[in-house]
């Protein structure tokens, strides 16, 4: 009984986690990792066939 709760516990906190992950469609900020800067304004889309594509906006 006890192997059996934790194996539910186990699957709910795993399902959990991916709920509260963040979308990667949208407007991203391209950083210089030595000076700090922004290098980029990227814009990442999801294509209909499930792709994703980044499109260098600034």
């Amino acid at each position: 009984m006890v192997k059996m709760k934790l194996t539910v516990a186990l699957i709910c906190s795993a399902l959990g986690s991916f709920a509260l992950a963040q979308d990667i469609t949208g407007t991203w900020k391209n950083i210089d990792d030595k000076t700090g800067s922004s290098k980029a304004i990227l814009e990442i889309r999801q294509e209909a066939n499930g792709t994703y594509t980044a499109k260098i906006v600034k």
